[in-house]
């Protein structure tokens, strides 16, 4: 049976189990999931699986400020977590129809950045597919990002296929016109918060080869390639930090996040050559099933959230 249906009836039954750094075969039966999914070869922290398969999905906000011509902005960032199968091949989310091609669980980001210079505003978009199953499935399958502010909107996409990133962009501008280009399956940047949700002791570290964050190369009209980067984990009591800095142009982001499980990310901060570029801090998190919470009598969860 497909890992979809089963996902489903598990989620409609909520049977919740937690599971240790064992292996998972046992645990996975005992949330119902099947004992072939990719998602069931991985050691995951205790606890992994009755958070993260719940049916529902982890909403984040913060309060975003970051440097735009020469001035400081405030906005809001949204970072959504939620686990959901996915087609490997056809790379997207596998919501039951027919198809002959098994899925795989995946940790889905949606991250929105939202703020205003002036009179008018930017909205910009990035979602991020990344596997459970970090070792058969290394790499993040696919990202994708939408930027909009008055003056027009670029859409920027990365699939991996054949062990590398397949990249295309379409964008307003004249110097990122209609273009595709393949790059190395190497780290990327946007895959990092959901790597430290899943597992930060797995995260790589040390010197690496990166391809820098779409926000970034959206705000700074730069095209992705492949970096050189250091990166290293620091646990400092009840918070850790990952840093990732970039040697060519002194680039560094730093995302601080709970040491102790589920790893909540509490905020980040991005500085270039001793210049700040952006910083967050969390102002309110939950577990919500939102796309059911659509009706208006649930609009006053907004101001829960500070949106």
């Amino acid at each position: 049976m497909k890992f979809s249906l089963l996902f489903a009836c598990f989620l409609g039954a909520c049977a919740l189990v937690s599971c240790g750094e064992t292996n998972t075969s046992t645990s996975i039966a005992a949330v119902g999931l099947p004992a072939n999914s990719p998602s069931t070869v991985i050691n995951r922290p205790e606890g992994w699986d009755g958070y993260w398969y719940s049916g529902k999905a982890e909403v984040n906000t913060y309060t975003l400020t970051l440097d735009r011509y020469g001035e400081k902005r405030v906005g809001d960032a949204i970072l959504v977590f939620v686990a959901e199968p996915f087609l490997p091949k056809t790379q997207v989310k596998d919501d039951g129809r027919p198809t002959k091609e098994e899925d795989v669980s995946v940790l889905k980001l949606n991250r929105i950045h939202r703020f205003t210079t002036g009179l008018y505003d930017y909205s910009l978009m990035l979602s991020a597919f990344t596997p459970v199953s970090r070792d058969q499935y290394p790499h993040t399958l696919k990202t994708s990002l939408s930027a909009q502010d008055w003056c027009g909107h670029s859409w920027w996409q990365l699939n991996l296929r054949n062990g590398k990133y397949e990249s295309q962009h379409r964008s307003y501008f004249q110097g990122e016109a209609d273009g595709e280009s393949t790059l190395a399956g190497v780290l990327l940047e946007d895959e990092l918060p959901s790597l430290m949700r899943l597992d930060p002791k797995k995260v790589p570290t040390g010197k690496q080869q990166v391809i820098p964050g779409a926000m970034y190369n959206a705000l700074f009209h730069a095209m992705p390639k492949v970096q050189s980067a250091n990166i290293e984990l620091i646990t400092k009591g009840e918070e850790s930090h990952l840093v990732l800095s970039y040697a060519a142009n002194g680039r560094t982001l730093t995302y601080r996040f709970d040491s102790k499980f589920p790893n909540k990310l509490l905020g980040w901060e991005e500085v270039m050559k001793g210049k700040e570029l952006s910083s967050a801090t969390l102002k309110h998190s939950a577990k919500e099933a939102y796309w059911g919470q659509n009706s208006n009598k649930y609009s006053g969860m907004r101001e829960t959230f500070g949106l």
